[in-house]
Formats: C-alpha cells, sequence, structure tokens
C-alpha cells in the first residue's frame, strides 16, 4: 500500500471521528435548546435563560466542533486527491467523483499537490 493511501486512510478515520462528534455534539446542543424553548415558554426572559444555560460556551463549543469538522475536511479532500492523481486519476475523474466543476478539482489538485 502506497503512503498516499495510507495517508488518505488516516484522514477518512480522522473525518469519521470528527463527524461523530459533530453530531454528538449537535444532539446535545439541541437537547440544551429545547430546555431553553421550556424556560421561555414558562415565562423566563430571553435574557435570563441565555444566562442561565451558558449559552456563550455552548455557542463556542459548536463553533469549534464546526471548526474541526471542516479543517478535517478539507485535509481529508486533500490527501484522498493526492492518492487518487498518483494512481492516474483525471482531474476530469477526480471533478466527477466529489461531484465538483473542473474548475475546482484543478484547483483541489493544485492546493493538493502545494501542501496546502
Amino acid at each position: 500500500m502506497s503512503t498516499a493511501i495510507e495517508l488518505a486512510i488516516r484522514d477518512i478515520r480522522l473525518f469519521i471521528s470528527a463527524g461523530e462528534k459533530l453530531t454528538s455534539g449537535i444532539a446535545e446542543n439541541n437537547a440544551a435548546m429545547l430546555e431553553d424553548v421550556l424556560q421561555l415558554s414558562n415565562g423566563m426572559t430571553m435574557t435570563e435563560s441565555m444566562n442561565s444555560r451558558n449559552s456563550a460556551a455552548r455557542s463556542r463549543h459548536m463553533t469549534a466542533l464546526l471548526d474541526e469538522f471542516e479543517e478535517v475536511r478539507r485535509r481529508t479532500r486533500l490527501s484522498v486527491t493526492v492518492a487518487a492523481l498518483a494512481e492516474g486519476m483525471t482531474l476530469k475523474q477526480l471533478g466527477s467523483a466529489f461531484g465538483v466543476s473542473p474548475q475546482l478539482a484543478s484547483r483541489i489538485a493544485r492546493d493538493a499537490r502545494s501542501g496546502i
């Protein structure tokens, strides 16, 4: 197995893990928001609800999870691109596989080759 394939496999596994973390974080956030709705429905003010439910920390946590997911997604796309190009995939095939235009496939390939 080539090093490019090994790196792609590693990144795909990290992508799966990041997706699981994001899914869990979304579920936790949804549960918290349902509690927010209950408090607001029972007459709590928005200010009281936001302060008592630590909305700032929840927001920062969701932002961090989304940032991590996007970073891993991009890294995975690049490592998969490197492996695919090493196997002889054309830019047209790459674009089709990713569901993007040939122009975007070209940019992805250029970024992958430069190690961005």
